[in-house]
């Protein structure tokens, strides 16, 4: 705990300052933000099986504490090694059926010492295993042939008839646009089905055409409920900052 959190008592349920980038109220506020999208986007209900993907310090696991239900199962894995200690701490400590697991994957951004290729990366969880599945702020950091194999995955890993939020830069109309003060131009093509707002530092901020996107959930039979929701980066209202696409893996 750093020295501010002891001064101000903080909360223990909250993780400290150091290992999350937004102040306090923005953890939660944020974390109450996602846990709206799964249930009034992508029907996440109490008795749900569920997969956080790139679960982090745990702000979306916080606010599910007080929705899950018991007997439900929330997973989350992450490569940031503090915060899958932190989460199991603070979180899974407390909460039975939450568990947090640290992968190593290879991220030149995130974890360029990660030991595994994301293009042969197999979550670590069985076949048909979850109700539902949550990947925000993830495909924005992850080449072509790394977005495919999660798509892959996920696919793998929902029942028939499960559901996933996925959050996304898209390109469409994105390019030489301004994009609502976010300082964000995807004007620096990777191949032709990616381009990065950060030359220097490609995988801090990936987007993607929305007919790869599209044609590859196809690939690995999923399906979108609803067009592609614009997000805040590049229109004045959306759901939320990123795009934001809702699949469903059918029952047959």
């Amino acid at each position: 705990m750093d020295l501010w959190d002891r001064m101000t008592k903080r909360d223990q349920a909250l993780p400290p300052r150091w290992l999350r980038f937004d102040s306090q109220s923005d953890f939660e506020e944020i974390g109450l933000h996602l846990k709206k999208l799964c249930t009034e986007y992508g029907g996440l209900t109490p008795g749900c099986s569920v997969l956080d993907i790139g679960c982090g310090v745990g702000r979306l696991a916080a606010p599910l504490t007080h929705f899950l239900d018991s007997n439900s199962r929330y997973e989350g894995f992450d490569v940031d090694k503090q915060a899958i200690a932190w989460c199991q701490r603070a979180i899974g400590s407390r909460h039975r059926n939450f568990n947090f697991r640290l992968t190593s994957v290879n991220n030149e951004h995130y974890n360029p010492d990660g030991e595994e290729r994301g293009e042969n990366f197999q979550f670590p969880y069985e076949k048909n295993a979850f109700d539902f599945a949550v990947a925000t702020s993830v495909f924005t950091h992850l080449s072509t042939e790394d977005a495919k194999q999660y798509l892959r995955e996920l696919s793998r890993v929902l029942k028939p008839g499960a559901s996933a939020v996925l959050t996304w830069y898209v390109l469409e109309d994105a390019q030489g646009t301004e994009n609502q003060g976010q300082d964000l131009s995807f004007d620096t093509p990777i191949d032709a089905f990616s381009a990065t707002a950060t030359p220097k530092n490609p995988l801090a901020a990936m987007a993607f055409r929305p007919d790869f996107i599209l044609e590859t959930i196809a690939d690995v039979d999923l399906i979108p409920i609803a067009d592609i929701y614009p997000g805040t980066w590049r229109v004045d209202e959306g759901p939320t900052h990123q795009d934001l696409l809702i699949v469903h893996k059918p029952t047959s």
